[in-house]
């Protein structure tokens, strides 16, 4: 039975089936950068788009690529570049994972990279995976993607576990 279960995992690990993998197939063209940090009990996906030519980013072909993918969404806020700006992680651009979702006091134990530095309109949304923070506190409403105002920009993360 534990010869079973260990297969079964090492399978799982294989196929590539990780929380949020399925961005990594959304507008390949455009894709810049794609970090994915996935362990047993937690990971952590950031993730970039540019878009040169062509069209830019829409809300409705980005949610829709979301909810097809099981994500539910919560709300949505527009952010100025100048609030932007004090997002950072030391010196660099960042995006604060926060258990509240209200970026106020931003607490950068889960400092994402930030790429896009314009006005934004941020989309947060329930993705079906738990995150925990020390304190226990938990929330489900754990990814986020930011489309910068002009739809060129585009950015995914997505926090889970502990």
């Amino acid at each position: 039975m534990k010869n079973i279960l260990t297969l079964l995992f090492i399978l799982i690990l294989c196929t590539g089936c990780t929380t949020g993998a399925f961005w990594s197939d959304f507008r390949e063209d455009d894709l810049r950068e794609n970090e994915s940090d996935q362990g047993p009990w937690g990971g952590k996906r950031e993730m970039y788009w540019k878009a040169d030519g062509g069209h830019g980013f829409t809300r409705s072909e980005v949610i829709a690529y979301a909810e097809d993918n099981d994500w539910e969404l919560k709300d949505t806020v527009t952010i100025p570049a100048e609030r932007l700006s004090n997002w950072k992680n030391g010196s660099q651009p960042a995006f604060p994972f926060t258990y509240d979702g209200t970026f106020e006091d931003i607490d950068l134990i889960h400092p994402f990279k930030r790429w896009i530095t314009t006005d934004v309109i941020l989309y947060r949304f329930i993705t079906g995976n738990c995150a925990i923070d020390a304190m226990d506190e938990k929330t489900w409403e754990n990814g986020y993607i930011l489309i910068s105002k002009d739809g060129r920009e585009l950015s995914v993360y997505h926090f889970w576990g502990e």
